[in-house]
């Protein structure tokens, strides 16, 4: 989705889902995922502004729209699209379609029976826009990530993590992971932190983005989600912003 060549490949596949029925702290507003799912029947629709710098590139997504279906206890169905605007610095700004993220998760443990949650979430990211691809706003092509995401909760924490390969067919293959700790401040209030790698399979090129927000209930179908981040590194290809602000909607 919107990035420059590595850092914007890297974001673009891995803002995803988040579980409203299943406990877990990853998915939006972070950009990891944890293994829930939202239950049989039951959809979890995220909608939000994602806003992302580099050092030479800027990009603001909104409408983002997040689409996750429950087929069964233990599967979940993914679409993902959203209208992108962006520009190199220097040229002016471009507008159109995002690329669509489609992807199955399977959560093959639950904790109530093996003390952890675990899935798999294979995804493809397809190239909706030739003219986004061409100005360098979004990745020709179809990129495919193959994560595995584990949970745990301890009282009001819950430490998840997220590791997966992701295949590249214009630029280097990556090995992509990360923890994700999530606090129960309220009944209403979660709290989110997020450390996030990325590793080129040379080994030649990593990148490392901290993000935190929040996710606030606001009824039994309605929560305001928000979080904010950057990367350590200061790299030509390195995240400086990373803002994402939405809502939440699940029935």
């Amino acid at each position: 989705m919107s990035k420059t060549k590595v850092s914007l490949r890297f974001i673009s596949v891995l803002i995803l889902t988040v579980c409203a029925r299943v406990s877990g702290e990853g998915g939006p507003p972070v950009i990891g995922d944890d293994p829930g799912t939202p239950g049989n029947g039951h959809w979890e629709i995220n909608i939000a502004c994602i806003g992302l710098r580099m050092p030479r590139q800027s990009t603001i997504e909104t409408p983002h729209i997040d689409l996750n279906y429950g087929l069964g206890d233990h599967l979940e169905l993914k679409y993902e699209v959203g209208f992108l605007s962006g520009r190199q610095d220097g040229q002016s700004w471009t507008s159109g379609i995002n690329n669509s993220l489609l992807g199955v998760k399977y959560r093959f443990f639950d904790k109530e029976k093996n003390g952890v949650d675990m899935s798999i979430y294979p995804q493809i990211a397809v190239n909706t826009s030739r003219y986004l691809g061409t100005a360098g706003l979004a990745d020709r092509g179809t990129n495919e990530y193959l994560p595995i995401e584990l949970a745990k909760t301890f009282g009001k924490w819950e430490l998840n993590g997220e590791a997966g390969f992701q295949f590249n067919p214009t630029g280097p293959n990556q090995l992509i992971g990360g923890p994700i700790v999530g606090y129960q401040l309220t009944k209403r209030i979660e709290l989110l932190g997020e450390a996030r790698v990325a590793l080129d399979d040379h080994f030649r090129r990593t990148d490392v983005i901290f993000d935190a927000g929040a996710r606030v209930v606001m009824n039994d179908n309605l929560a305001i989600i928000f979080a904010v981040g950057r990367s350590i590194r200061n790299n030509d290809q390195s995240t400086t912003l990373y803002a994402y602000a939405g809502c939440r909607v699940t029935f």
